[in-house]
């Protein structure tokens, strides 16, 4: 049997990463996205920290990226110095809105996968199926 993937572009992820490294300008259309929009954990917490400085008006490229990541413990488990200075060669050359929109629809549709998961959980474990149909209509 065949293992299926979470639905994730990590070329986006990557594209738009690269793009808040190399013109912090472009915050401004990305500060619609989360953590959770990232389908690796290493990009959500590169994100994390990209976000902190970005909304604290805080000018953020790849050494201070490599530099804030050190201080929390967090950048060889990211990729260490190779990945970080990588992610500024996949910038959105064409269009950041539209790798936004591709980042918003895989997380869109992992969440729904989820839900549905949980939900088959609880309806295996003979819970009413009014209340889980109901949890699952607002998750969604």
């Amino acid at each position: 049997m065949k293992i299926r993937e979470l639905p994730a572009n990590v070329e986006s992820e990557k594209a738009v990463i690269g793009e808040l490294l190399l013109n912090n300008s472009a915050w401004e259309s990305a500060k619609v996205l989360t953590d959770k929009d990232f389908s690796l954990s290493s990009h959500r917490r590169i994100f994390a920290c990209i976000r902190a400085y970005l909304e604290r008006k805080r000018p953020i490229d790849g050494i201070i990226l490599a530099d804030a990541l050190k201080r929390q413990v967090e950048f060889e488990s990211v990729g260490g110095y190779l990945y970080v200075s990588d992610l500024t060669s996949w910038h959105c050359k064409c269009s950041l809105t539209g790798h936004i929109g591709i980042l918003q629809e895989k997380a869109r549709l992992r969440s729904i996968i989820a839900a549905c998961q949980e939900a088959q959980g609880r309806a295996y474990a003979e819970e009413n199926a009014s209340e889980i149909a109901e949890t699952l209509r607002k998750a969604l």
